[in-house]
């Protein structure tokens, strides 16, 4: 059998320029050591970007009524009480679809933090980040990534740290608390410029 060659879509073309990791200044680069606290926040900001996006409402909305067809046909034929029984349940059905991963990220995130210390081995040890207006580049002891900021394809914040989502689910994680004044101020404004956002729109206004 011939082997089939697929062209590589132009994004996966080796980007011009020299990387920030080589190129940027001390402004323009800081050296991360993740703790719990760290990765608990960020699950915390991360449930919080779900709940920003369509598509995590779509799937709640498809639960609340696949939950409600499945009660009503339960009780089929309704009869009062269970008509009633069906409304409350409308009503109070949103408060549990939101409400207990909410309560689930709030009770585990600091035991999974730890334990993602303590198991995952690419979160120990220092993770480089290193940035010009074009792109944010990462090194860590498995490697290296450059990603130009348009190709983020969210960014979530709060005031400890910021997510950087190169997917709905994987994201870079960048704490306020490891920059200085002055390469935070050179962080907003490679990530606005990059992205083409003003300045003001990244004050920490998710907690």
């Amino acid at each position: 059998m011939r082997p089939r060659w697929t062209r590589l879509p132009e994004s996966a073309a080796p980007l011009p320029g020299a990387s920030p990791l080589e190129s940027a200044g001390p402004a323009c680069r800081v050296t991360v050591v993740y703790t719990a606290d760290d990765l608990a926040r960020g699950q915390y900001l991360f449930y919080r970007a779900q709940l920003r996006r369509r598509s995590t409402w779509i799937a709640y909305g498809a639960l609340w009524a696949f939950a409600l067809v499945v009660f009503g046909a339960l009780q089929w034929p309704l009869t009062a009480p269970a008509v009633v029984t069906l409304l409350l349940m409308a009503l109070l059905l949103p408060i549990v679809i939101v409400g207990l991963p909410w309560l689930i990220v709030r009770l585990t995130a600091r035991w999974g933090a730890r334990r993602a210390l303590r198991k995952q081995m690419t979160l120990p040890g220092g993770h480089e980040f290193a940035w010009t207006a074009e792109r944010l580049a990462m090194r860590s002891r498995y490697g290296t990534a450059d990603v130009p900021w348009k190709d983020f394809v969210d960014v979530a914040q709060n005031d400890a740290l910021w997510l950087l989502f190169i997917s709905d689910r994987m994201y870079y994680l960048v704490p306020r608390r490891v920059l200085s004044p002055e390469q935070m101020a050179s962080f907003q404004q490679a990530l606005a410029s990059g992205r083409g956002m003003p300045t003001s729109s990244l004050s920490p206004a998710e907690r």
